[in-house]
């Protein structure tokens, strides 16, 4: 009996999860109830946060050398503000493959970020362009490296770990090489004359700004038994020409910069479980019968901070005394398990402007709107927290 009750209990929750399937792009939910499920979804968790803010708030900390022209942002005021990036998993372990290919993943990576200024003339400030592949492997995981063996017969593969509810020690490295441009083709610098004394700065409309990157980094999360996710990540990056077309503008040198330490903390909760209004059947095998269960949706907060430091030569930024070398991030985000890839944000930016050829000038914003996750991270929870 106790052996067909607890087969009627992973088919009930194998049942209500493929009626809540939801699809994410390419991706569909991973109904598997391993720790290698959760661990693939503690990369989901820790992507980049895209957003659609309309009315942001961006201003200048200090004042251009050569007066803001038309597409440029010349009157300080701005429409909207989007910023997405989205990646895609390529190669990524089945369930129940190998504890190597199922702590594993390749992703082709794009990013776009678009701005448009309130000006009747050219609008659209040149937007980010970002394409790329990034390798992520799981190198600990506090789970299965404490039974080897268990590990090289793929054992854990096997195991309900979601109703075990532990907590979760968990260290992955990355390797990312993307290309970064605005798609422009003019000279990098706007020049004049002031009393016969040349002055420039960036030509913040048509300039050409190219960049590819390498990043090298490691992330350390720990899943709480409550469900609480804390990550924290530290990376290298190198900026330089790679070959052929992925080239490097070379006058950014030593004024975008080369070097970079990046990095990342980011802490995810869940909020009291909300029951939803209406049932699913779900099968009983045992007396061929349905069932009615409730599902239990949950909200979700997110704080996270990113920021990265330049380092080396800052001896052709020439705009201020100041180099402004520590730029940060701060996002707010509230979502729902239900509400698919869509949430609420808030973020805040201080430092140098991230929107491409624009980066030499050090800007504050503010801005809220609406956050998008394609990649939607889903909390390994047991089925007396999914069902109601």
């Amino acid at each position: 009996m106790k052996t067909k009750l607890l087969l009627f209990l992973l088919l009930l929750g194998f049942s209500i999860e493929a009626q809540e399937t939801i699809y994410v792009g390419p991706q569909s939910d991973n109904i598997d109830k391993t720790v290698y499920t959760a661990m693939q979804n503690i990369w989901y968790a820790n992507e980049k946060i895209s957003y659609l803010c309309p009315l942001p708030i961006i201003n200048n900390q200090i004042s251009p050398a050569i007066s803001l022209r038309n597409g440029e942002g010349k009157t300080g005021s701005y429409v909207f503000e989007g910023n997405l990036y989205y990646q895609v998993p390529i190669a990524m372990g089945r369930n129940q493959g190998s504890h190597f290919f199922q702590t594993s993943r390749m992703t082709f990576d794009f990013g776009f970020n678009i701005r448009m200024a309130e000006e009747n003339s050219s609008p659209l400030v040149p937007n980010n362009n970002i394409i790329g592949l990034t390798l992520e492997k799981k190198i600990y995981n506090s789970y299965t490296k404490r039974d080897p063996a268990k590990r090289s017969s793929n054992g854990f593969s096997y195991e309900n770990w979601y109703e075990m509810e532990l907590g979760l020690h968990d260290v992955s490295i990355n390797l990312t090489a993307h290309h970064f441009s605005n798609g422009q083709q003019d000279s990098l610098f706007v020049y004049r004359n002031n009393n016969g004394v040349p002055i420039r700065r960036n030509n913040y409309k048509s300039g050409d700004f190219s960049t590819n990157y390498l990043n090298i980094g490691t992330t350390y999360s720990y899943l709480s038994k409550s469900r609480n996710l804390y990550s924290a990540n530290i990376a290298y990056q190198w900026d330089g020409t790679f070959f052929g077309p992925l080239s490097f503008t070379e006058e950014q040198k030593n004024n975008y910069g080369q070097h970079r330490v990046k990095s990342f903390l980011q802490f995810r909760t869940l909020g009291k479980a909300v029951p939803t209004s209406t049932t699913h059947d779900a099968w009983n095998v045992c007396n061929n019968t349905k069932v009615p269960v409730t599902l239990n949706y949950y909200s979700e907060y997110v704080i996270r901070w990113e920021s990265d430091y330049i380092i080396g030569s800052m001896s052709d930024y020439i705009i201020s005394d100041k180099k402004y070398r520590f730029n940060q991030h701060l996002y707010l985000q509230y979502t729902k398990s239900n509400w698919r890839a869509l949430g609420f944000i808030i973020h805040a930016y201080y430092g140098r402007d991230y929107s491409n050829v624009r980066y030499d000038m050090p800007i504050l914003a503010i801005m809220t709107g609406m956050s998008i996750n394609f990649n939607k991270y889903k909390a390994p929870l047991k089925n007396a927290k999914r069902y109601f």
